[in-house]
């Protein structure tokens, strides 16, 4: 597969530092909820700066469990803006979940990431994705994922016989996204993962994970799009 450096991935990232995310008008309700958040788990807690949402933004509700060190943050859109962790926003239905987990050692951390390296691939039918990117298509048992590696991560789409055109789309949109959007370089590997058969239909399913330390974050949403902004704010 085609692969873009790890130094290019840096290049990006210290391009996206420069770069302004654009947010709707309903940007003070995130940065409100994320002081109160902060405030309980300290200033170093790692959370998303945008919301992801192309609308609802007022009404973003949310609530966490967990401390520092293992924590996960729901967000939601409700009915009306809830105060900080109310309980009224747990019978709401999670758009996007942000979870930290640390580990024993890094190596442990490392494992959970599920990192795939470019070798796993070789032999297998390849896809033109754009951009000078090459996936390979891996088939089995009427399931389609289409993989490819970018800097430290590592990619894959999933599909079946059925939508197999829907996972080269939403690939293609990936690749197109990460042109404007840019994720960090992991400290040491990273790995995406996405949906074409549920994306934005309600479950979690869209997954960007990476390793920092012995510490593993994890960015899960119904859209891709919002997966993919919001693990790039985080800060």
């Amino acid at each position: 597969a085609a692969t873009r450096s790890s130094k290019t991935a840096r290049e990006r990232a210290a391009s996206a530092a420069n770069k302004s995310v654009t947010q709707p008008t309903a940007t003070n309700r995130l940065a409100a909820l994320n002081q109160q958040l902060t405030k309980t788990l300290g200033k170093q807690a790692l959370v998303p700066q945008v919301d992801g949402l192309t609308s609802g933004s007022s009404k973003l509700n949310m609530r966490y469990s967990g401390d520092a060190a293992n924590y996960t943050i729901h967000y939601s859109v409700g009915q009306q803006a809830q105060p900080f962790n109310a309980a009224a926003v747990a019978d709401e239905t999670a758009y996007a979940t942000v979870t930290k987990t640390t580990y024993a050692t890094t190596n442990a951390a490392a494992q959970q990431v599920g990192y795939r390296d470019n070798k796993s691939t070789a032999g297998l039918p390849t896809v033109d994705l754009g951009h000078q990117i090459t996936a390979h298509i891996d088939a089995g048992a009427g399931q389609r994922y289409i993989m490819w590696n970018e800097g430290r991560w590592s990619l894959t789409v999933h599909a079946n016989m059925m939508h197999e055109d829907a996972g080269v789309a939403l690939a293609k949109q990936a690749v197109a996204t990460f042109e404007q959007v840019y994720l960090p370089a992991p400290q040491s590997v990273g790995a995406i993962t996405f949906d074409a058969i549920s994306s934005g239909s309600g479950p979690l399913d869209q997954v960007i994970q990476w390793q920092a330390g012995k510490v593993v974050y994890q960015v899960k949403a119904q859209e891709m799009a919002t997966a993919i902004k919001m693990a790039a704010s985080m800060q």
